[in-house]
């Protein structure tokens, strides 16, 4: 068994025996040792066979030393990089979704994992979770949420607005308006508070009630 006398200078080895290959190399047969791959803290036998992880936000799943799902490998980083809001997991770049942060971002258009565009928007500010709209929204702007599309039956399409049809009220939770009472051409906030009166027998000056004149009329 030979014994070495001087390690090779420049070799990336120990300067004495028995001149091991310094941390962050390997042994491959020939005097100068190899470098482990950046995602390798130590390795044995070749680059990527990692004996310890390097860099932050990766598993200590030696050999392979993934990254944390929230995270990717860029390819060339021992830190491995954020993925975008969007994703819970991503793959080569921040915004290739392999898995969507939130239940509401639409899985069928993975890799971008946009927010669901049936009732639900971007909330901004690199918010993972996508806004439900109003009630009265089918569809619904990001940011701001101001319908482009109304919901529910009696509604007017007069996106943002998605106001109720003459005859019907919207009572602040439901996306189908609600009929107003028969003696209420127009009303509000309920069935009975009548804005115009159905008949011109009943006494506008009485609104919001709308009863028949009590002269020469009756229910």
């Amino acid at each position: 068994m030979s014994t070495c006398a001087t390690c090779v200078i420049g070799s990336n080895r120990a300067t004495s025996h028995p001149c091991l290959c310094l941390t962050g190399f390997y042994e491959d047969s020939l005097k100068v040792c190899a470098v482990c791959s950046y995602k390798c803290s130590a390795c044995i036998t070749s680059a990527t066979n990692c004996t310890a992880c390097n860099g932050t936000n990766r598993n200590n799943n030696f050999p392979s030393c993934t990254c944390a799902n929230g995270f990717y490998d860029d390819g060339s980083n021992a830190n491995c990089a954020a993925c975008d809001y969007k994703c819970a997991t991503c793959t080569g770049s921040a915004t290739n979704c392999l898995t969507c942060s939130s239940s509401n971002r639409a899985v069928a258009n993975t890799p971008k994992c946009d927010c669901n565009t049936t009732g639900y928007y971007e909330q901004g500010s690199n918010n993972p979770v996508c806004g439900a709209c109003p009630y009265k929204c089918l569809s619904c702007a990001d940011i701001t949420a101001a319908c482009t599309a109304c919901k529910g039956t009696n509604r007017n399409n007069d996106f943002p607005n998605c106001t109720c049809a003459n005859g019907f009220y919207d009572d602040g939770s439901n996306a189908n308006c609600v009929a107003c009472n028969y003696k209420c051409t127009t009303c509000s906030g309920s069935a009975t508070n009548c804005l115009t009166c159905s008949d011109s027998n009943r006494a506008v000056e009485n609104t919001p009630i709308c009863d028949c004149n009590t002269t020469g009329y009756y229910e």
